[in-house]
């Protein structure tokens, strides 16, 4: 009953979204010329707190930062992925008999959408991958993830415990198709229009021009400037006159690009590969292989809306345990851009873990961030996740969690 809700709702966003591409899309094209996704992060929390209940005086102070990128590269024979977080929370907690301060770092995945819940996905996560051909989708790759945490405690010698250690696999393994950045591409496609409507042009870009003002689209940069580097190429290619590029052209191009999302992603990639476990923290735990499968699609549904689903899956294979492990979480989310500030994001996932025991989870969540300024962001964020759990006398449950902070964008 639960998990035919959800995929109604997901029914009811895929509707309310539209299924139109805002432009035609050359896939062939995107397919054959260099494509650079990233997104970043970095954020900082400050909090404070106290209590006076006549006999004592509690306080706690917090410091949060967090910066973390995202970045998927694709060229014509070879690409490369990676995904890393570091977080530091310094934190003092006096409950009027100690005085206990505390510092936790860790370097682990920037994505934080989790649809299961379990470990891997908490992994920052690095790989390379080389083409068969120019022409051909199959892929072989590399991959390695990785999990850093510290954790120390003072008065150590009052029930202060620290730990710290790397969590580390590695692997590879066989794949199919790309991911691709759509948003410079869409963004050129804007360029024509305008030209087009202001009647500047009388074709479309050729193949050729698209290739000169991608990489102007791919990166952040003064936005007249950008303009003046788009009317130079074309007037070098003498597609338009320097005279009949008006101010007012540029400036409804200008408009209609702001409007259009920031980075978006088309395609679909899969990925099955061997994970060796090469380190843990726990000197003592045994070093376990894992067959993984990936598989992440990229739709967008309109100029406001992008769909996007992603399922991944691990085997436990190389094992002394007598159960062995398997996990499953599969996300779906759409994003949708109201207007040149506001975003949104609504999404469902579910999770499957299964040892001796099977547990599912389910997930649904959003987020609403608004663009204060052009790099600083509020973000907000609603999530409402339900476990359960099949071990005997095991209760089901269920959780909420409500955010709210400022985000600086490095790129």
């Amino acid at each position: 009953m639960v998990l035919r809700k959800l995929f109604f709702v997901l029914a009811v966003l895929l509707c309310f979204s539209g299924n139109t591409f805002a432009w035609d899309v050359d896939e062939a094209f995107l397919y054959q010329v260099e494509s650079k996704y990233m997104s970043s992060k970095w954020t900082l929390d400050l909090s404070a707190m106290g209590d006076d209940d006549g006999t004592s005086e509690k306080s706690a102070e917090f410091l949060t930062t967090d910066v973390g990128l995202s970045t998927i590269v694709e060229k014509i024979m070879t690409g490369y992925w990676l995904d890393v977080d570091i977080k530091l929370t310094v934190s003092r907690d006096d409950d009027g008999k100690q005085d206990t301060e505390k510092t936790d770092l860790r370097i682990k995945n920037f994505e934080e959408n989790i649809a299961g819940g379990f470990d891997f996905r908490e992994f920052a996560d690095a790989g390379y991958k080389l083409y068969f051909s120019d022409q051909s989708p199959y892929f072989v790759f590399g991959q390695c993830l990785g999990n850093w945490y510290v954790d120390h405690k003072s008065p150590e010698n009052e029930g202060g415990d620290s730990e710290e250690g790397l969590e580390l696999l590695g692997g590879g393994g066989v794949g199919y198709g790309k991911i691709v950045d759509l948003g410079s591409y869409e963004r050129v496609m804007i360029v024509q229009d305008e030209l087009l409507k202001a009647g500047l042009i009388d074709t479309k870009f050729t193949r050729s021009t698209i290739v000169d003002l991608l990489p102007l689209f791919r990166y952040t940069m003064e936005r007249y400037y950008m303009i003046a580097e788009v009317q130079k190429i074309l007037v070098n290619r003498g597609l338009i006159n320097e005279e009949g590029f008006t101010l007012n052209i540029a400036g409804d191009m200008l408009d209609a690009i702001d409007e259009a999302f920031e980075k978006r992603k088309y395609g679909l990639e899969i990925r099955a590969a061997y994970l060796q476990e090469l380190v843990h923290r726990d000197s003592d735990r045994d070093k376990n292989g894992w067959l993984s499968a990936y598989v992440r699609y990229e739709l967008p549904l309109g100029e406001n809306h992008q769909f996007t689903s992603q399922c991944d899956l691990y085997q436990q294979v190389m094992t002394d345990n007598d159960d062995k492990t398997t996990q499953l979480g599969w996300l779906n989310y759409i994003t949708s851009t109201f207007g040149a500030h506001a975003t949104t994001e609504l999404g469902i996932g579910l999770g499957y873990r299964k040892t001796t025991n099977t547990d599912t989870s389910e997930k649904i969540y959003g987020k609403f961030e608004y663009e204060l300024t052009d790099v600083i962001k509020w973000v907000n964020d609603a999530e409402y996740t339900m476990y359960q759990y099949g071990a005997k006398g095991a209760d089901d449950k269920s959780k909420y969690k409500l955010t709210s902070t400022l985000t600086y964008t490095i790129w």
